[in-house]
């Protein structure tokens, strides 16, 4: 598998570098990931980034060969519930490194299910791209909804038990 990307931890308060990065990232956001953001927020995706930042005990960049942000994910611990929440945004740059991703982020999402026992999140039902990978990652589809008007399913990869995803 070839190595012309890397990654780096994003978690806690960030340089300003980083925070540039945040910045290009989401000025960046493929189509898909804007719609499912804007959706969930206040129609503001960078503010959305920049909150999932925030929010995350954990979350690394992903960058190019060019050192150009590609792929921002992380996971929330979250107050009420067991698990965790994770989440996984992209721009367009990430189309040349899908296999890599996958594989990659298969073992992390692997690793962190056995961790924290169930992972979940939601995903835009529009996202044809993310739930192909969800499922290869052994995501397990229950209950669509809609928020603002797009429709939406939720997810959970882990020990086989539901969790709850805040609508």
């Amino acid at each position: 598998m070839r190595k012309d990307w890397h990654m780096e931890e994003f978690t806690g308060t960030l340089s300003k570098k980083k925070w540039r990065d945040v910045m290009t990232f989401a000025a960046n956001l493929r189509q898909a990931d804007v719609r499912a953001v804007e959706a969930y927020g206040d129609g503001d995706a960078t503010r959305q980034v920049v909150l999932s930042q925030e929010n995350s005990e954990g979350c690394w960049m992903v960058y190019d060969k060019d050192r150009r942000p590609i792929v921002f994910f992380g996971r929330v611990k979250p107050k009420a519930l067991r698990g965790r929440l994770i989440w996984c945004l992209a721009t367009d740059g990430m189309k040349a490194y899908e296999r890599e991703f996958a594989v990659v982020s298969k073992r992390i999402l692997t690793y962190w299910a056995k961790r924290y026992g169930v992972l979940f999140n939601a995903a835009g039902c529009f996202n044809e791209a993310a739930l192909r990978w969800l499922k290869w990652c052994g995501a397990v589809f229950y209950d669509p909804f809609l928020v603002n008007g797009e429709e939406f399913i939720r997810f959970y990869i882990g020990n086989g038990e539901e969790a709850k995803c805040a609508e």
